[in-house]
C-alpha cells in the first residue's frame, strides 16, 4: 500500500507514550493526567460519553491543540510543541469526526494533496517543471491508495458527490498519503450503515496488516469491540479504565459512566 509503512501487525515496544497528559480551557479541565501507551501493531480503541475528552486528546496528540501538561512520545521522540505538520512528517495522522475533504476536488487530487506532507519542497514549487516527474509518482500513489480503500471506480469524481461512507473512505486514504506509522480514527463508524461499517472494519484490518498502528474514537461498540486489542475509557476527562474489550465490558465504573446507558447497550 502506497504510503502506509511496510511491516506486519505483530506487536513490539511501544509507539506511543503518553504520560500526565492535561489540558485546561480556563478553569475547565477538558483532559486531566491522561496516560497511555500503544505498542507497534496494536488497535486501541478510546470511548467514553460525549464530552469526555476524547476529541481533545487527538487534537493535542496531532498538535492542533497544545497541552497544558504531560508529555507525548511517537517512536521515541517527545512531539509536544511540534506543528501538525511536523508531527505528521514523524508519522503521525489523523482523521476527524466532521469530514475536512476538499469538496470541489475529485477524490484522486484531495490523495494528492494530503501527499505533499512529505514533499521537501513548497506546493506552489511543484508547478514547476522540474518537479512533474515526482508530482506524477504522487499520483501514482494516490491510485493505489484509492485502490487500498476501494475507490477506484471514484477516482475522478468530486468529492461532495460521494456518499457518506465513500467520504470516511477517502478521508482515511488522504491520511494513509502522509505515510504514518501511527494512525488516529475519530469515529470511522459514525453514519454508517451496516454494509459501509463491514466495508470500514475490513479496511482498518487492512491497514493494521500492512505495519500501521491505530487508535479509534468510537461511540459504535459492535463496530469497535471486535476490532480492538484494549480499550481506554474517558470520562470528564478521566482515564477511568483500561483493558480488553471483555475486561471493559465487565468493569462497573464504565458500565455506570457509559455502557450503561440505554443507548450503549444496544449497540453493545
Amino acid at each position: 500500500m502506497a504510503g502506509a509503512r511496510p511491516g506486519g501487525p505483530a506487536v513490539s515496544a511501544s509507539l506511543l507514550e503518553v504520560r500526565g497528559l492535561s489540558r485546561w480551557f480556563g478553569g475547565l479541565a477538558a483532559v486531566q493526567g491522561f496516560e497511555i501507551a500503544v505498542a507497534e501493531g496494536q488497535i486501541v480503541g478510546l470511548i467514553g460519553p460525549n464530552g469526555a475528552g476524547k476529541t481533545t486528546i487527538f487534537n493535542l496528540l496531532s498538535g492542533t491543540l497544545r497541552p497544558s501538561a504531560g508529555e507525548v512520545r511517537l517512536a521515541g521522540a517527545s512531539i509536544v510543541g511540534r506543528a501538525p505538520e511536523a508531527i505528521a512528517r514523524l508519522g503521525l495522522a489523523r482523521t476527524f469526526q466532521d469530514l475536512r475533504l476538499f469538496r470541489r476536488l475529485t477524490a484522486r487530487e484531495n490523495v494528492v494533496v494530503a501527499a505533499f506532507c512529505r514533499a521537501p519542497n513548497s506546493l506552489v514549487s511543484w508547478t514547476f517543471p522540474r518537479h512533474q516527474k515526482g508530482l506524477a509518482g504522487f499520483a501514482r500513489q494516490a491510485e493505489e491508495l484509492l485502490e487500498f480503500v476501494g475507490l477506484t471506480d471514484k477516482a475522478g469524481d468530486l468529492a461532495m458527490y460521494l456518499s457518506h461512507g465513500q467520504q470516511r473512505r477517502l478521508e482515511v486514504a488522504r491520511a494513509l498519503a502522509t505515510g504514518p506509522r501511527l494512525l488516529l480514527l475519530d469515529e470511522p463508524a459514525g453514519g454508517l450503515g451496516r454494509m459501509e461499517s463491514e466495508i470500514m472494519t475490513r479496511l482498518i484490518q487492512r491497514i493494521r496488516a500492512s505495519g500501521v498502528t491505530l487508535v479509534l474514537i468510537e461511540h459504535n461498540m459492535h463496530f469497535l469491540m471486535p476490532l480492538v486489542d484494549r480499550v481506554a475509557v474517558m470520562n470528564f476527562g478521566r482515564k477511568i479504565a483500561e483493558g480488553t474489550p471483555a475486561a471493559i465490558r465487565e468493569d462497573p465504573e464504565v458500565v455506570a459512566a457509559y455502557l450503561g446507558t440505554a443507548q450503549a447497550r444496544a449497540r453493545a
